[in-house]
């Protein structure tokens, strides 16, 4: 069977381009539908995203207003911290009882004490950076503090204690204890005398030089100061 098409080749042709349209405008129009869905999801994605950051706002502001005043606390406890610092460094002392409480706690029965002599001494410190080099650096607190300081290390309070021993080895054993005492900065025996008591009996005169550490101070001692320091040791 033969099928004979009459119409002009004009007809053929249109109908191939109505076709093409066609798949064109299904084309087009898919496109269109997925931009428009794609546009959909965006603004809902938009709109969720604006929300939670409508919530979130306040709670934000909350936090840096919470962050900028523990920044305030922070900086006025670093102050007050300072002024507290002065105050009890002001007023930080060695009672008598504890610079003699060693003595008397460690002197054996074969010791005793003639004289007991508390001295002053100032001592020559390394040189570091003045008060007035840290002044821009330093609160006023921090700046009286290290005043104190450095005045408390440029002093020494120095024990001279003179007695009798009936034997070196005792009183060999009480420097060494008093050496071991946090009170003490250094103990030297400046001085060893043997004494007749009587026609049998021979006892020791000594001298001993005890250092006293001051309490809370960043002692400095130059270097000879430290040497003589580790010789008396």
């Amino acid at each position: 069977m033969i099928d004979v098409d009459f119409l002009p080749a004009r007809y053929a042709q249109q109908r191939r381009a109505q076709r093409m349209r066609l798949w064109q405008f299904s084309l087009f129009a898919a496109f269109g539908a997925i931009v428009v869905a794609a546009a959909v999801f965006q603004a809902s994605l938009n709109g969720h995203v604006a929300a939670e950051l409508a919530r979130l706002k306040p709670m934000h502001t909350a936090a840096q207003a919470k962050k900028q005043a523990h920044a305030q606390l922070a900086k006025r406890l670093a102050v007050e911290h300072q002024i507290a610092h002065l105050y009890a460094f002001a007023g930080v002392t060695r009672p008598v009882t504890q610079v003699l409480g060693p003595l008397v706690d460690n002197a054996p029965d074969s010791l005793v004490f003639r004289e007991i002599r508390l001295l002053h001494r100032r001592i020559e410190l390394d040189g570091g950076p003045t008060i007035g080099e840290e002044e821009e650096e330093t609160s006023p607190a921090e700046r009286e503090t290290k005043r104190l300081e450095e005045e408390r290390a440029g002093r020494r309070q120095i024990l001279v204690i003179q007695g009798r021993a009936l034997n070196a080895s005792s009183l060999q054993d009480f420097a060494q204890q008093l050496r071991q005492n946090g009170v003490y900065q250094s103990v030297e025996l400046e001085s060893l005398t043997s004494v007749a008591a009587n026609d049998t009996t021979r006892l020791t005169e000594f001298s001993l030089k005890l250092v006293i550490k001051p309490p809370g101070a960043r002692s400095r001692l130059n270097g000879r100061a430290a040497r003589e320091s580790e010789t008396r040791r």
